[in-house]
């Protein structure tokens, strides 16, 4: 992997300007998923300032942002066949087969729409699945997860306004994304499962 300092001249493609362009690497803040992430180098136009791309080495920094980000830890208790309802959707889409890892992308996909203008037909979503027949049985198996800042709060507020405990919570989320992403009945929330899952893995 090439190491670029700060001040090094390279050549790139600005689509600002529509063409190859002169280009110099620096460290300056990154837009992030609505948040800010300090000195990270990029390559930006000689002409216009604008960011170019990002070079291999600052992906790292990224990466390490967003774990940091996923700073509140769960423990869920759930029925064993939950477990085969996330594995099964982590294979089907050639995502992972790691049950928590399943679930953290697959909550933080559901839970980041609550704030949204469908948010409530979300959380009605949710909460009606916790009643189907798939969300009963003894909860043998054990699930754990991280949550970033905006999921866990949106886990919090559903369990504090709807009176129920944030297990029977992942359970509905769980149920509900057998029927939309496993059974493919959404087929748009199917599609940005997997956008999530590439930007998440």
């Amino acid at each position: 992997m090439h190491i670029y300092k700060d001040g090094e001249k390279s050549k790139g493609p600005c689509e600002t300007c529509r063409k190859l362009v002169s280009t110099t690497f620096r460290y300056a803040p990154l837009n992030y998923g609505g948040r800010v992430i300090p000195d990270v180098l990029q390559d930006f136009c000689d002409a216009c300032g604008s960011s170019v791309s990002i070079p291999q080495q600052s992906s790292f920094v990224v990466r390490e942002y967003r774990r940091a980000q996923y700073n509140h830890s769960l423990e869920f208790r759930i029925p064993p066949h939950h477990r085969d309802i996330l594995i099964a959707i982590g294979m089907t889409h050639n995502i992972s087969h790691k049950p928590n890892t399943l679930f953290r992308i697959i909550s933080e996909l559901y839970l980041s729409k609550i704030s949204l203008p469908q948010g409530q037909k979300v959380k009605k979503k949710i909460l009606s699945a916790m009643g189907d027949d798939l969300a009963k049985g003894a909860s043998k198996s054990r699930l754990s997860c991280l949550f970033p800042d905006t999921a866990y709060s949106a886990l919090r507020d559903i369990s504090e306004e709807a009176n129920v405990k944030t297990s029977s919570i992942a359970k509905g989320i769980i149920v509900t994304a057998k029927y939309d992403i496993l059974d493919n009945l959404d087929k748009e929330l199917a599609k940005e499962f997997e956008e999530l899952a590439a930007e998440r893995l």
